[in-house]
């Protein structure tokens, strides 16, 4: 199983401190521990192989990695924690035209776009909300292993 883990990069790296970066990338540190123990062997992200935004790769050189990356993923998992980040939505598009199942994770009562919201109402993507981190955690992991089931 192979599991592609989105998350901004670029406006978080840009905007947060040095305390609230570390505990953005420790969140999704743990997401993706928690996909590869249950079984997602082959969990991509960005954020990850750019050493934690050490590395900044040319845009065109992400869209080919992550795009190669799409491809070859069974499920499409989306922290969607910061609304004005849209490259996230590029790639949850990618996710819908390749017929991936889509779980997107969701700060509190933060807006999704419209077509975002279509793609839930067309049974094509699970969303789950939550105030915190952690409980961002468990209710992503908890889409995830509904969401496989179904496969």
């Amino acid at each position: 199983m192979s599991t592609f883990l989105s998350t901004p990069i670029t406006v978080p790296r840009e905007t947060l401190s040095t305390d609230e970066w570390a505990a953005y990338c420790s969140v999704i540190r743990e997401i993706l521990n928690a996909l590869r123990s249950g079984g997602s062997t082959d969990a991509f992200c960005a954020l990850e192989l750019e050493g934690w935004g050490v590395e900044v790769p040319t845009p065109g050189a992400a869209v080919i990695r992550d795009y190669a990356a799409m491809k070859r993923a069974d499920m499409f998992v989306c922290l969607y924690w910061l609304t004005n980040a849209r490259s996230t939505l590029v790639e949850i598009g990618w996710a819908w035209c390749l017929d991936i199942p889509i779980v997107i994770g969701v700060r509190g009562d933060a807006p999704l776009p419209t077509l975002v919201e279509g793609f839930v109402e067309l049974g094509r993507a699970i969303v789950v909300r939550a105030e915190d981190p952690v409980g961002l955690v468990r209710s992503v992991l908890e889409a995830v292993r509904a969401a496989r089931t179904k496969l």
